[in-house]
Parts: C-alpha cells; structure tokens; sequence
C-alpha cells in the first residue's frame, strides 16, 4: 500500500515532516504559503493584535476572531482597539468612539467627528446619529458638532433639516405681532393703574403669575445645565427653554436669513433694544392721542412699564447675555459653547474669532442687569424714606418694585433679584455639581427668607411661594441623581460640605456667647420703643409717633409697632420683657380696656 503526501493549505501548517494532520494557525497567526512548518505572528508579536473576518449578524456586518488565516490581510488591531498610526495597536479609550476590529473607528450616536478622533459632544444624537468620522450629521446638517441646518433648511423634531417652505415665516411674522399687541396691553393696563389701583382680586392674580413666570424661568435654567431628565419630565423642560430665549427653532431663524453664530447672537441681544424702543413708541402715541402730549405727567408710566418688564423677565435675559460665556469639554479636549454648538471656545482659530466678539457683546450686555440690580438697591434705601414723606412721584414711579410685599418687608425684592441673577448665571459654572449645589443653597436661603419676614402682602402667596420653591428643589434633586460624580469634581464639593459644616457648627458657641452677653445687657435690645397702644382710638397716632422716631438725626435701633413687627402673639410678651429697651403706653381711653396692652404693661 503507498501513501502520497501533501503539503498543508493556505492558514495551515504541522511541525512534524509526514504528519498525518495539519492544525490550523491560531487565532493572531497565518500562513500565506502552502506547506508552512509554522505560521507568522501577526504585528511581529506585538501585543493586541489579533486575525479576524467579517461576518453577517443579524443583518449587521461584525468582525469576528478567527483561526487558519490565509494572509497578512487578515491581521488588524483586536475588537476594543484601533491603529496607532505607526504599526502598532492602542486601546479605543476615547469617550464616543467605538473600534469593532482592525482597526476601524466608528463614532457612537451623539458624537461627530470631522476626522478620527477630533471627537466633540453633540447636544442630541438625532443630529449626530454616528457612523464613520467625517460623515456622521443628520441629511441637511453641517458644520462643527452638526449643529447648523444648510442654508435654506430649517431643522425637525428627527434631527433632519428639511427645505424651508413659505409657510415657516409666519411664527416669526406672528411673534412680532404678538410682541406688538402685548406691548400695547401692558401698557394700557399701567396706563390705567395710575388712575385707579387695583383691586385685591387683580393684585392676587397679577402677582400669582408673577411667581408662575418667575418658576418657569427657573426651570428653563435647569433644561440648559448639564443634568439629564427622563421623559415626559424631560420634554416639560426642554419646553420652557423658550424662556431662556432658546426660540430660534421656533421661529425659523433660518428661513429669515442666513447667520453666523455671533450675527445669531448679537441679532438675540439686538431684541432686548428692539422691545424698549417698540415701549417708547407705545408711550409715545398714548402719550399724544390720549393725554394730550403731557409727557412730563406721563413719565411714571413708562419707568413703571420699562421695571416691570425688566423685573419680569431678569432671569431670561441675564441667561441670554451669559451664553457664550457656557462652555463645554469635549473628548479632544477642546471647549465649544453650549447654545452656539459650532463655536469654539477660548480659541483664536477655529470659529474662536466669533467667540471674541459674543463675548465682548455679552461683557457689555451684561451691565444691563447689574445696572438694573444696582439701581434697586438704590431705591431700596430711599424707599423708607418716600414712604414717610408721601412722595407720590416715587411711589407712581417704583411702585411696581415694593407693592407686591407688605412695607416692612419692602427689601424682599433684593432677595428674589439677587436670587435671580445668580440664578441667571449659574450655566456658566464649570461642574453640573456645582451648580446644582449653589443653586439649592440660593433656594434653601430664600425659602428660610421667605418664612422668617413672610413679605407677601397676600397671606397665601407667602405659601405659594415656599412651595413653588420646595418644587424647584425637587426637580434639582431629580437632576442631581444623573450627576455623573467621577466626571464632576468631587472634591471641590466635599470641601463645601466640610466647609458648610463647620460653619454651623461654629455658629453654636457663638449663640452661647450672644446669650450670655445679652442676659448681662452687654448688647442692645432689639426694639429701643415698644408702642402699646389701642387701634381704635390712637392706630393712627401711633403710626405717626414711630415714623417721627426713626426719622429722628440721631435715633438708632428700631421701633415696635404690632401691624409690623408682630408675627405670633405666643411670643409677644417675651418680646416686651427681653428685647425692648423702653415701653411707650399711648394713653387713650381704651388702652387700659385691651388685655394684651395690660399684659404689655405688667411684662
């Protein structure tokens, strides 16, 4: 019996001369000649480096390892891993890159990439659906991070952008009206306050929507930070970003005309003038057809009007203005901006010219609101003042800062603004965590602001407002549960706990001292006079009495008068007998007919 041999196949190979079998080349290896007593190390024997061929899984092409390769062209960077540019085999570390094996590099959804691994964050990956860097936008997008439809496209809820059509004008030709005929109402509705004031059912209404708008504007601040929401709570924020301006979607900006970022930018901040020129023309023409061109009489009107819109929407226009100060860190390590999608941050080329530039118009935009922040501070302090004078001119003029809170309360309106703008600026902030944080401690010191001076002067919007803030506080922790804290900065926020700690902590042995120094009358009391008097017969004496005091040149502490300063009868009595330095009994009739004046009396 004769036997013939013969030599092994492509991707086989036996050690042994006359073996009966050949082995397949292990996975990593090959053999490109037929015959072969060994096979060939892929890469030279450097690591990661692996045999693999393409198969069909599931109708989707995958790279499989494989054993018996029959040639060098079947050796590539194993599944995890990509080419290193010089022979060798790195592992795919960088955040939206996935390398399915030798060596190719796709980008996940959400990531764009104009070559492999310049990689940026895109703000939704319906724009950026992934695939090969360089080719990885929605149909009609273009430009860094995909973020700008082409010229002549307007953008879809799917991502696309599709060609504009004649009908994509119209929310902007109707925003323009509405701003119009709204501009005109309001200005009616001053117009007509300063004849008449209004009643306790359109001062309740009014001032509810105030604190509505006001939660709005809140929680569109929270759909432009860096938290994640699940949906329908995600589709409720997203939608109040239209009162941080975001409403160039809404409007079809693009099918206006084409912009640049800065032109987008500027054109937004343009706006703000737009809307106090279109209010002086308002004025103008009420001024001329219904007063008869009294303007010097008139006046009050349009501050009144200017304050009101300027107090209303604080929060939206400071957060306009800070925009292209929100910047954002990208896996190559280049910032971009956060609503300006193709702006480089920080950068002389690259678009970052245009970023000089909104930046120069923010800085100077920004003015606007400390301005305004700093002129009512001003007439903070000379509202008491106006107050015991009568200045009506004042009072028609700044009403509309101090008429929404009792008197005594009148510096409340500092607290919401001062809220406000840190509110407004909070985007800015680097870490999510951070401003999560910053932003429950500005709402937890003004619910306890809220509880102490109660300023409303409707009793139940002093609740609406403590709950409306415990609403915010929970949508914050809602977003802080999606923090990711190793990406955040951990540290930055123990050391703010630690720091918070130790400040409470510090501020017992201080109450202790504070108690001790006041039981030796080491610290004046709180109230140099307490008022005891009877409403009936000497309320308004009384009233006279305490603002002559304290318009007094050398008068200092505070005087106690009950419709001010009393908050709970439980506490009165001890009031009287530990924080007044001198009681004053008005000695009308009935004053000695009123039990608590006689417990008053003998405290």
């Amino acid at each position: 019996r004769s036997f013939t041999c013969e030599l092994c196949g492509l991707g086989r190979f036996t050690a042994n001369a006359g073996s009966w079998n050949c082995t397949a080349c292990p996975v990593g290896e090959y053999a490109d000649v037929a015959g072969s007593s060994g096979c060939t190390v892929c890469g030279g024997g450097a690591p990661l480096w692996t045999t693999m061929r393409q198969l069909e899984v599931k109708g989707e092409a995958r790279w499989v390892s494989t054993d018996g390769a029959t040639s060098a062209d079947a050796c590539g960077c194993d599944a995890g891993t990509r080419s290193d540019g010089e022979g060798g085999c790195v592992e795919c570390s960088t955040e939206g890159v996935e390398c399915p094996g030798m060596g190719e590099v796709l980008l996940q959804a959400g990531f764009y990439s104009p070559v492999v691994l310049d990689v940026f964050r895109c703000s939704s990956s319906l724009s950026c659906p992934g695939g090969v860097p360089g080719s990885t936008c929605a149909e009609g997008r273009a430009g860094t991070r995909c973020a700008r439809c082409a010229s002549g496209l307007t953008p879809t809820r799917t991502g696309v952008c599709v060609p504009c059509s004649g009908g994509d004008v119209v929310p902007f030709v109707m925003a323009v009206i509405s701003a119009v005929i709204a501009c005109v109402v309001l200005y009616a509705l001053f117009d007509k306050q300063q004849a008449a004031a209004p009643g306790h059912a359109a001062l309740l209404a009014g001032l509810t929507g105030g604190l509505f708008f006001g939660l709005m504007q809140q929680l569109s601040v929270l759909g432009i930070m860096n938290l994640s929401y699940e949906s329908p709570l995600a589709d409720v924020i997203n939608f109040m970003k239209i009162f941080a301006l975001d409403i160039e979607e809404i409007l079809r900006i693009g099918c206006i005309g084409s912009f640049s970022a800065s032109a987008e930018f500027t054109l937004k901040m343009s706006m703000i003038l737009a809307a106090m020129v279109l209010v002086t023309f308002v004025h103008i023409g009420f001024v001329c057809v219904l007063h008869k061109g009294r303007f010097g009489e008139r006046r009050p009107v349009i501050t009144a009007v200017f304050g009101s819109l300027g107090m209303v929407f604080y929060i939206s226009v400071t957060v306009a203005i800070i925009r292209p100060l929100q910047c954002t860190l990208n896996p190559n390590g280049k910032w971009t901006n956060y609503a300006y999608e193709d702006i480089i941050c920080w950068s002389s080329g690259d678009n970052g010219g245009e970023h000089t530039v909104m930046l120069i118009v923010s800085v100077l935009a920004l003015s606007l609101p400390i301005a305004v922040l700093a002129k009512a501070v001003v007439l903070t302090r000379r509202f008491p003042a106006a107050l015991r004078q009568g200045d009506v001119e004042f009072m028609r003029s700044y009403g509309f800062l101090f008429f929404r809170f009792r008197p005594q309360s009148h510096f409340y309106i500092l607290i919401i603004m001062g809220r406000s703008l840190l509110v407004g600026i909070l985007p800015t902030f680097p870490r999510p965590s951070v401003q999560v944080v910053v932003f429950m401690m500005a709402l937890l010191l003004t619910l306890v602001a809220a509880n102490h001076f109660k300023p409303w002067r409707v009793q139940v919007l002093n609740w609406m407002d403590i709950g409306l803030g415990c609403i915010m506080i929970y949508f914050l922790v809602l977003g802080a549960l999606t923090v990711d804290v190793t990406k955040s900065g951990t540290g930055a926020l123990g050391w703010t706990c630690v720091s918070l700690t130790l400040l409470l902590l510090s501020l017992i042995p201080g109450i202790l001292v504070h108690a001790a120094f006041k039981q030796m009358g080491a610290i004046a009391k709180m109230y140099r006079f307490f008022l005891c008097h009877s409403k009936v017969d000497a309320g308004g004496f009384a009233r006279w009495l305490k603002m002559s005091l304290k318009a007094g040149e050398h008068f200092h502490g505070d005087v106690f008068l009950d419709c001010d300063n009393l908050e709970s009868l439980d506490s009165l009595l001890d009031i009287v007998a530990t924080d007044v330095q001198t009681l004053v009994v008005l000695g009308s009739q009935k004053v000695f007919f009123r039990p608590w004046c006689i417990g008053e009396m003998t405290t």
